[in-house]
């Protein structure tokens, strides 16, 4: 794994946390707190877009990164499957936002339309990849709040 992926890579942070142990809970708190908040906020008009996500990760990581809420501008890769190019990432996050989020109804007659597009979005943002580090954590909390 490159930059991201090396769990065993401490990253820069706000905090100067030195270990991956401090890291994880500061991170984990981060997410929590955001997840809290983003809940107590939901309404039926709450838009899924760009900007949501943005705000979302900002919320989670800012106390630990200063990237937080920003596209990385590096690019990543996991077991030798490189992720969208960082060079590429406000094109790419525009189409993601047009052609999957936009299609979001505010509310679902069935379940299975939900889970549908819950997957939909989850698959396409992990695809993706638009952030240095909190990828899959960003995507399972959009995940948890289009559900409720």
């Amino acid at each position: 794994m490159t930059p991201a992926g090396n769990h065993n890579e401490v990253l820069p942070n706000l905090l100067g946390l030195k270990s991956a142990e401090e890291i994880g809970l500061a991170e984990f708190d981060g997410f929590l707190r955001a997840e809290i908040y983003l809940t107590e906020r939901l309404t039926n008009r709450t838009k899924f877009n760009t900007a949501y996500i943005l705000k979302l990760h900002k919320l989670s990581l800012a106390h630990l990164y200063a990237f937080a809420g920003k596209y990385r501008d590096v690019n990543i890769s996991k077991g030798g499957f490189p992720f969208a190019s960082a060079r590429f990432l406000p094109e790419t996050m525009k189409a993601f936002e047009e052609e999957i989020l936009a299609a979001l109804p505010n509310s679902y007659a069935d379940k299975n339309s939900l889970i549908k597009d819950v997957a939909s979005v989850h698959g396409e943002f992990l695809f993706i990849h638009p952030f240095r580090e909190g990828n899959g954590r960003t995507a399972r909390v959009l995940a948890n709040l289009m559900a409720i």
